[in-house]
């Protein structure tokens, strides 16, 4: 698959929100998938994976959400290709909405993990809001992500409850009265030691792996 990097705009002192255009026909995706970039360095091939943050009626273009990491490899790879033409693998991942949605879900995200999360909600936002959706994110006040969006949809969307947590492990908590009482499915996606804590809580709960997906980035 081949697409263009058309440009980067920083949305946080530590991430960019770049947009690119498919060029390969019949390139398509479901919300919370993801696609990989296979990096050459030096004598090494390198592989780096981001979710789609946009929805699939945008297309041709696209959004990918990224962390800025000094002299990461992805990072660069990037930025050096703003204007160019890029070739990454096709679309993978099962970290999707249900087929049949049919009741409450939840969302719990951490810093970046949010760009899933955005494609996600802003989906059943305009396609299934009759049914309720919680999302429960954890951030630095100047890493709040998508906070414009998200405040919108809190107020329009009537089904839709939104906390936002302060950054760092001893900060984060989940209230079993913040949860709906009847969840078809809930997704957990950030960095390990989140993605390890929430589902300590949420095993505590009382909900199993069943009614879990979870995205270790």
């Amino acid at each position: 698959m081949r697409a263009k990097v058309i440009k980067a705009e920083n949305i946080s002192p530590t991430t960019k929100l770049f947009t690119l255009k498919t060029l390969s026909k019949g390139f398509s995706f479901l919300p919370g998938q993801f696609i990989s970039f296979s990096i050459k360095k030096e004598n090494n091939l390198a592989v780096r994976a981001y979710s789609f943050c946009s929805l699939p009626v945008e297309l041709p273009q696209f959004e990918l959400c990224v962390r800025q990491v000094r002299s990461g490899i992805g990072t660069t790879f990037l930025n050096e290709n703003i204007g160019k033409t890029v070739e990454f693998s096709g679309t993978q991942g099962d970290f999707i909405l249900p087929s049949n949605i049919k009741g409450d879900l939840v969302f719990l995200a951490a810093g970046v993990g949010i760009a899933p999360v955005r494609s996600q909600l802003r989906y059943l936002y305009e396609n299934r809001p009759e049914f309720g959706s919680t999302l429960i994110y954890q951030c630095r006040q100047d890493e709040y992500l998508f906070g414009g969006e998200l405040k919108k949809m809190a107020r329009s969307w009537r089904k839709f409850n939104l906390f936002i947590k302060p950054g760092g492990r001893k900060n984060f908590n989940i209230k079993k009265r913040d949860l709906p009482d009847t969840i078809q499915m809930i997704y957990v996606v950030g960095p390990p030691g989140f993605v390890n804590l929430s589902l300590e809580i949420l095993h505590g709960f009382g909900y199993d792996n069943q009614v879990i997906k979870f995205d270790i980035w």
